[in-house]
């Protein structure tokens, strides 16, 4: 049995997939907030330690607040790892600014200068962004550090952070021409397999540049290399990179029309693929147990994820690639999934996280529901979110519309009541 267990993280990201065989597998794939971590993920942790279990593999899919805030106040919690707190971490997969250096010679800078650190501590001084909508003042010790890069220095984390990578970035390996073997497959145990779609070295290399293009305009004027200070910086400035983009801050707006015009132009307009260098870094994989096969896709671009997935359709010579489940990236965004995307897969379940809000933004989008409503599949499918989709339940929850499409809306949380601390368990 595969148990996915998807965490109220506000509009964030956070589950926890537990495979059951002969062992069980925990993988924990991102964090959500401070808040997620204190209200729900801290028990289940807890929980899973009280059965002599560990977590296996821990991943923190991109460097955005609402995936890995709730990991800073764990890591914080659960002190070293010879001896932790409240559970034992095996392998930690989280692609730091030191593991998107392509061009260094080694990890660690020269010599400090005041100068030039003093352009680092005043972007780390401007502070993580907060979660919207939650008064509570989270917070992570000042001498254990403020971001996952010191916390796992401080704690001890270095030999299995990466370690599945050689300590290098977590990438898709080169593609060549016989195909599927190439692309990148880690063995967690006998039992479990994870096949990288995202990111690639160009998409990292994006994300490398915008920092180096921001120390640049800051007034950093020695040789970029990796060192703790910088981690902390470009780890705290990516974190407020999407908050300062105009693109979304885009709220969204119910349209007039009526669903089935909506549809047809959900199906036909042009597709606006997402650019954000940081969503571009996000990792995503898909996960094999026990002849079981979920796809998560993190915040992941489109394009890399249709050009991986075209390779092992071909590799399997099958019409469209069956998932047990996919989780939806970036919460829905409209510009994250496209028609061409799901037209390569087939599933009955597909995963929505997100509470609806956001900073300038309402995942997920309708058009994204109307492509997957729309895009015919083999079974009945299942639209599972973790909250109520208040934004536009209206438009989705009509018997006739859903006996059409063949498909269910199905949630835990409802904000409109004050529910809004359940997990959301699949059980596959």
């Amino acid at each position: 049995m595969m148990k996915i267990e998807m965490f109220p993280a506000s509009y964030g990201d956070s589950f926890l997939i537990s495979c059951n065989g002969k062992t069980t597998t925990n993988i924990l794939i991102d964090m959500g907030f401070m808040s997620t971590y204190t209200n729900s993920i801290k028990n289940k942790l807890t929980e899973v330690k009280s059965k002599g279990e560990s977590i296996s593999l821990l991943v923190f899919t991109h460097i955005d607040e609402d995936h890995i805030a709730g990991g800073l106040k764990f890591l914080s919690e659960n002190g070293k790892i010879e001896n932790p707190n409240i559970v034992e971490i095996e392998n930690i997969w989280f692609n730091s600014y030191r593991h998107i250096q392509f061009w260094k010679s080694d990890f660690e800078a020269d010599e400090s200068d005041v100068k030039n650190d003093s352009v680092l501590e005043s972007i780390i001084g401007k502070g993580r962004p907060r979660e919207k909508g939650n008064r509570d003042v989270q917070s992570v010790g000042a001498m254990q550090g403020s971001t996952l890069a010191s916390l796992m220095y401080f704690n001890e984390y270095m030999n299995i952070w990466n370690r599945d990578f050689e300590y290098s970035a977590v990438t898709v390996e080169e593609i060549l021409d016989n195909g599927v073997d190439n692309l990148r497959k880690i063995t967690i145990n006998d039992e479990v397999g994870i096949t990288v779609l995202s990111p690639d070295e160009n998409k990292l290399k994006q994300l490398e540049t915008v920092w180096q293009e921001k120390l640049a305009s800051a007034g950093y004027s020695k040789q970029i290399v990796s060192s703790k200070l910088m981690d902390d910086a470009f780890e705290i400035y990516t974190t407020n990179i999407n908050s300062e983009n105009p693109k979304l801050r885009k709220l969204y707006k119910v349209s007039s029309e009526k669903e089935e015009t909506e549809i047809k132009n959900s199906l036909t307009n042009p597709f606006e693929a997402d650019t954000t260098e940081v969503n571009g870094s996000s990792i995503a994989f898909i996960l094999d147990f026990d002849g079981k096969r979920v796809l998560f896709l993190g915040d992941s671009h489109p394009d890399i994820i249709i050009k991986n997935l075209k390779i092992i359709k071909s590799a399997w010579n099958c019409e469209r690639l069956w998932f047990d489940a996919v989780k939806i990236s970036h919460h829905g965004s409209k510009h994250n999934t496209s028609v061409e995307l799901l037209e390569l897969i087939d599933s009955d379940k597909f995963i929505f996280s997100t509470n609806g809000r956001g900073k300038g933004f309402s995942h997920p989008d309708i058009e994204t529901v109307y492509r997957v409503i729309a895009t015919p599949n083999s079974k009945k499918k299942s639209l599972i979110f973790n909250y109520r989709p208040l934004h536009i339940i209206s438009k989705i929850d009509k018997e006739e519309f859903k006996e059409k499409y063949n498909f269910e809306i199905k949630y835990t949380n409802d904000l409109s009541k004050s529910i809004n601390n359940k997990n959301t368990t699949i059980i596959l």
